[in-house]
């Protein structure tokens, strides 16, 4: 397959520390130029292109943005790289403009306009909790783009549903044994935070502007809070996502994106294909954002951080008093 090749090199760049944001950004430009070139010389030659679309455009893009999301969530110390990466990207490229995809003219500027491949990469990595779960060889799993179809990860979370109840407190925050095994789920632990933080720069400022993920993931992991305690306890059996893990990632989702997060006004309609407004709690407003429901979280952390909640482990603490802090200077 003549995309293959470009992916590889892309692979290897971004994983290399030696190369600046706008070189990769070069790099993962030239490499989708290349592919384009040989797709579209061997759909003429073997006189088999499909409709109008640019020959072997949206298969790279697609692996191409999973891999550059499982890279920059491996290091905390550099997701400001890869935000400045994508900044590269949309701002220096616009010469590819007689490429077609989905029927429409390209523009790297926008990753809006590319959310088939974006938006289901982001899907990819959003939903699979597999990034942080090792191996019977004690290495954790990983995404190889070019060995996985998009959806693999969350089937191949299924079969991890039987590790040990041990590891629970390792994701949610506790110190891990001085093992392969629980150096891996603590590895695993901060990628899936790093995920969190990456998605959430990138929304806050402005990247893409799918509000969907922001609200997903305050509403489904914070506003159970307000419920009784039998409802938001972690219980033995949850030791794939512990409650603290998703309490941290719905508060640093507040803590990053919070400014745009109270600004917005997207509500979601009762013929939406999802409902990422919907209530986890007592909210009875809106299915989406809202000024009162601003004011709910602010509540909710308030009633964690003074105690009301029971007993947490310091680093959910520590957090929640980051977050409220954050959410006081909106």
């Amino acid at each position: 397959m003549p995309v293959r090749q470009s992916i590889e090199l892309v692979g290897k760049a971004l994983h290399d520390k030696t190369l600046s944001p706008k070189t990769l950004a070069f790099k993962m430009v030239v490499q989708c130029r290349r592919a384009v070139q040989l797709a579209t010389a061997e759909a003429i030659t073997s006189g088999r292109r499909d409709g109008v679309d640019t020959p072997g455009l949206e298969w790279y893009l697609v692996y191409m943005w999973l891999m550059f999301l499982y890279a920059a969530e491996e290091d905390a110390s550099r997701l400001d790289f890869f935000v400045d990466v994508l900044v590269a990207v949309r701002s220096r490229y616009n010469e590819d403009t007689e490429w077609i995809f989905r029927g429409q003219p390209f523009d790297w500027s926008n990753l809006d306009d590319q959310w088939p491949c974006w938006g289901l990469a982001i899907a990819e990595v959003m939903h699979t909790t597999a990034c942080y779960i090792p191996d019977a060889d004690n290495s954790e799993v990983r995404s190889h783009a070019l060995q996985h179809r998009p959806g693999a990860l969350r089937r191949r979370r299924r079969l991890h549903l039987s590790v040990r109840c041990e590891t629970g407190p390792i994701l949610a925050g506790d110190p891990p044994p001085d093992t392969p095994e629980g150096r891996g789920w603590a590895r695993g632990r901060a990628r899936w935070l790093n995920r969190h933080m990456f998605h959430a720069r990138l929304w806050a400022l402005g990247i893409y502007a799918d509000p969907d993920w922001a609200m997903m993931t305050v509403a489904g992991h914070l506003e159970s809070l307000a419920l009784p305690e039998d409802v938001w306890r972690s219980k033995p059996d949850d030791v794939i996502v512990p409650r603290e893990l998703d309490m941290e990632a719905g508060m640093i989702w507040l803590r990053v994106a919070g400014a745009r997060m109270f600004m917005c006004r997207k509500v979601w309609g009762r013929d939406s294909k999802i409902d990422p407004g919907r209530s986890r709690g007592t909210w009875k407003g809106v299915a989406g954002y809202h000024p009162d429901r601003w004011a709910h979280w602010k509540d909710i952390l308030r009633a964690l951080v003074e105690g009301e909640k029971g007993e947490w482990r310091p680093n959910v603490m520590e957090a929640a008093k980051v977050s409220i802090a954050s959410l006081r200077c909106v």
